[in-house]
């Protein structure tokens, strides 16, 4: 199955709760390309604190929106996963091989 992981650090905040009956949320804006982002849907996500750190946060893609920022004098795409959060994820730890800018792709 292909799943996600992303660091956040404790000093960024790119995890907001959108829906607790639902128990969904919003992580993000990431450095990922929109058609990726289409293939990650149903696929699973994790939060790590570093590469080496179990997952603090898991769950299943349920879609996406795209936001422009500001980078190096010309605007950026970014994107913001919704997520439906599965505790049972939670803990998980990648092997330290395949990981970039902070982040990592399972397939």
């Amino acid at each position: 199955m292909k799943e996600i992981h992303f660091v956040e650090r404790e000093h960024v905040q790119n995890l907001t709760q959108v829906c607790p009956e639902r128990d969904e949320w919003e992580s993000g804006d990431w450095s990922v390309r929109r058609e990726k982002a289409f293939e990650l849907i149903d696929r699973e996500l994790y939060l790590h604190r570093g590469q080496k750190q179990p997952a603090f946060f898991a769950g299943i893609i349920i879609g996406f929106y795209c936001i422009d920022t500001q980078g190096a004098s010309r605007m950026k795409e970014r994107i913001v996963f919704r997520v439906r959060r599965v505790r049972e994820l939670e803990g998980k730890v990648t092997p330290q091989e395949g990981w970039g800018n902070e982040q990592k792709t399972v397939y």
